[in-house]
This record gives C-alpha cells, sequence and structure tokens, in this order.
C-alpha cells in the first residue's frame, strides 16, 4: 500500500498516486517558507542595488548587441495565452513598487504603450520569500521571454560539483578555499533605453501619480532635450517601427519599467556570467589553467578558480606546514579589488578566506 501510495504521478510537485488522498495533509501556515512565492507586496520587497555597472566592455558581440537592444531577438511568434504572466495587482501595488525602484534609481518611465500594443510582452513582479523581515522580487517575463530568441552564451560552461575532484591531494599538502559572491548581482547591471523598455509593467499610470520621482524628472528632461540631430538621437534604431511618436507635450499617462536586468529574463544568466568572467579576466584571474569549466578537463595542478554567476572561489592545494595568505587567499583579494573599482557590491560578511572547511557553489548544487 505505501508502494501505491507513492506511484507514478504526473504532477512535478507530488508523487501521491491519482486517486489516493495524501497520507500527510498540506500545513504550509507552519513555516512562511513553505509558501515562497507571492501576489507583489512593495513593502516587503528587498531591492538594494542601483544599477550602475557598465557590462558593455566585458560582452562578446553575439551577446552584447542582446544587451544593448533585445529587439534583435524578438521573432513573430506569439506565447499561448495559458503561458502568460496573469497581471492583477492593484494599481497601488503599481505605483509603490515603483517608487522602490525610483529610491535606487532603477525606474524608467516612458510613453511606449506597451499593455495595449504588446500585451504579451508586459512583465509581472512577485515576491520571493527571503526572511521574516523581507522578501525578493522576481519578474515573471515568460510572454517577453517567449517573443525572444535563444541566446548562446557561457552559462552551459557552469562547472557542477563533481569537477572540483580534478584537483588532487598528496599525503603532505591540505586545501585551502576562500569565497567571494556579489550581493544581488543581476540589479547591479546598468541597462540601455530599449533593454528597460522590454521590462515594461502593466497597467499604465497617470503621470501625477509619480510626478514625484527622479523617473519622471528624467522623462520630462528626455523631452525638452529631443532633439532631430543623429549626434543625439542615433540612427533610431528602437522604437521608430515598434511604436508611434510620442507627443513633446508634457505627458498624462506613462508607463513603468525596471531599469537593470530582471531575475526572470532569459538572458540574465549569460550576461551576468559573461560581464563577471571578462571583469575578473581582465585582472588576470579565471586563466585557463587554473579555472574549472564543464565543457574540458581541469588543466591546473595547484590552484582551481570557478565563477558561477556571481559567485566567485578558490581552492589551492599547500603543503601541510604552509604559513600566509595562501593562493587563493590572493586570488579572491584581487577580485575584490576589482569589486570595489567598479563599485559592484558584494556581502564582505559571507566572504571566505584560506577556509579548510567550506562550501562552494556549482552547477546546481553546493559542495
Amino acid at each position: 500500500e505505501a508502494l501505491t501510495n507513492a506511484g507514478v504521478k504526473s504532477s512535478p510537485y507530488d508523487h501521491i498516486f491519482e486517486g489516493r488522498d495524501s497520507i500527510v495533509p498540506v500545513d504550509n501556515s507552519v513555516l512562511p517558507e513553505l509558501e515562497p512565492y507571492r501576489s507583489l507586496d512593495f513593502e516587503r520587497l528587498r531591492v538594494v542595488e542601483e544599477g550602475h555597472f557598465d557590462p558593455i566592455p566585458y560582452l562578446e558581440d553575439n551577446l552584447c548587441m542582446a544587451y544593448c537592444n533585445p529587439d534583435c531577438l524578438l521573432h513573430s511568434g506569439l506565447p499561448d495565452q495559458s503561458n502568460l504572466p496573469c497581471i492583477r495587482d492593484p494599481l497601488d501595488q503599481i505605483v509603490g513598487l515603483m517608487k522602490v525602484w525610483d529610491s535606487r534609481g532603477l525606474l524608467l518611465l516612458h510613453e511606449h504603450d506597451v499593455p495595449s500594443l504588446y500585451p504579451h510582452e508586459c512583465v509581472r513582479i512577485f515576491n520571493s520569500y527571503k526572511s521574516l523581515e523581507c522578501d525578493r522580487q522576481i519578474g515573471d517575463r515568460r510572454g517577453r521571454n517567449h517573443c525572444e530568441m535563444r541566446l548562446e552564451g557561457p552559462s552551459k560552461q557552469l562547472p557542477a560539483g563533481p569537477d572540483v575532484f580534478e584537483l588532487f591531494l598528496e599525503e603532505n599538502e591540505r586545501i585551502h578555499v576562500s569565497v567571494s559572491d556579489r550581493r544581488d548581482f543581476y540589479h547591479q547591471f546598468k541597462t540601455t533605453y530599449a533593454r528597460a523598455i522590454s521590462n515594461t509593467l502593466s497597467p499604465g499610470i497617470p503621470a501625477h501619480m509619480v510626478e514625484d520621482t527622479q523617473a519622471f524628472s528624467a522623462l520630462i528632461l528626455r523631452k525638452a532635450n529631443k532633439s532631430s540631430s543623429r549626434h543625439a538621437v542615433g540612427d533610431g534604431l528602437f522604437a521608430s517601427s515598434r511604436f508611434p511618436p510620442v507627443s513633446r507635450k508634457r505627458p498624462s499617462f506613462v508607463f513603468g519599467a525596471f531599469q537593470s536586468i530582471l531575475q526572470g529574463d532569459h538572458g540574465g544568466v549569460e550576461y551576468a556570467c559573461q560581464a563577471h568572467e571578462g571583469l575578473l579576466a581582465s585582472v588576470g584571474l579565471l586563466d585557463e589553467e587554473c579555472r574549472i569549466v564543464a565543457n574540458r578537463p581541469f588543466r591546473g595542478s595547484l590552484m582551481m578558480q570557478g565563477l558561477v554567476i556571481d559567485d566567485f572561489f578558490a581552492v589551492s592545494k599547500v603543503p601541510r606546514d604552509f604559513v600566509g595568505p595562501s593562493p587563493d587567499v590572493l586570488a579572491v583579494r584581487e577580485a575584490i579589488k576589482v569589486y570595489d573599482r567598479e563599485k559592484i557590491i558584494g556581502s564582505p560578511s559571507k566572504d571566505l578566506f584560506g577556509e579548510r572547511d567550506a562550501k562552494v557553489r556549482c552547477k546546481n548544487q553546493w559542495l
């Protein structure tokens, strides 16, 4: 009977045999984390970064174009209605969310009517439980993701847990581990106007509700500085064909968009991995002799370095009687220097330096 109750079922969330009641009743009220995803509640959202890191110098051409102008990825297919975000948040929550973003410089206000012209491309923001005090934000970008072609990027090379076993120890050696990660890494990215438009909320709102924001002042300034000079507006590759021209008058209705990378953007992991990799490589880290990746054997012998999106780690082997900063410590300190230079914020309390006992994050697992 136990085997029958644990039998095959089509649902991915439980394995109770079809037609049988659960032996243990579900009670998600026991712990708040049992319901990790919640409707938008802007007062609980923890958005701490300011979207100032420019990844473009560190992106290869194929990802750079897609990052700067995601419209180049659009195809003619439309998503099925059943696979679109259910946008039902009240207006006061939308306005509150916009003001949370604005306080961090992450809000773009614009006049392109995405909800009317391309309703399937609008994004929905929801809360993901982080602690009793706050939640992180997630962007339901399924519609826009569906409309964009697939990206080839470095995420397929992320190391898996067993890869670290390619570092071999002798009897008289021991390992030291150093780790540093970046806090809310996606939200530290500066984005273009075109990319922000691809993160547009629904619905639009009356302008008077956000007239007190930095983003509204920036919108008015853009309209005042609007010029027909090619030096000022470029070649007009964005918005000239997808949206009608906007009036030069003061807007009465505006649309909010997230001015960084949403957690939920299908290309986010590619942009983040490649920009992070390029940044560290610019100071001599992650060279082929010491980096572990999924698509080739480890080539080093004394130190192993790895990168998993926002986490950089180094593992080195030293003699048992070694005294002083080990190579992994020096590598992570060098990484922190370049982070400080670019003002990429981390969580210093979580950094590890030369530890004998530590966790290393690899693809979909900790080791």
